[in-house]
């Protein structure tokens, strides 16, 4: 969900954590491969099940959503184990997702087949 008030200069994503659901919360994109990089990035914690950590952020209510989330965690730095592991697993799932340059041929990416 893109959140046009986040800059996405400290913080380009989070995800929030409620009892049926997570949200992936996003700044504006700059390209939309930075945006399914920040999405895979959110989606490593939720596979790696990272719980509340130095970069979790106070709960929070958005609108448009009933309740307040249970857990909101945001990228701060990367001196982080969570972090780094998110990256990292983040890249993993690149390289077999998103697309090659020579593949950019108006193929669907293989983001957009698994997740679009």
């Amino acid at each position: 969900m893109e959140l046009p008030t986040l800059r996405g200069d400290d913080l380009c994503g989070f995800w929030l954590s409620y009892p049926h659901r997570d949200v992936v919360v996003y700044a504006p994109p700059k390209s939309t491969l930075q945006l399914q990089f920040i999405v895979l990035h959110e989606f490593a914690h939720m596979i790696l099940d990272h719980q509340l950590s130095a970069s979790s952020l106070a709960p929070m209510h958005l609108p448009g959503f009933p309740e307040t989330s249970l857990m909101t965690l945001g990228r701060s730095s990367f001196e982080n184990d969570d972090e780094a592991a998110a990256e990292y697993l983040a890249e993993l799932l690149a390289a077999r997702t998103l697309p090659r340059v020579q593949d950019l041929q108006g193929e669907p990416s293989g983001f957009d087949q698994v997740f679009g």
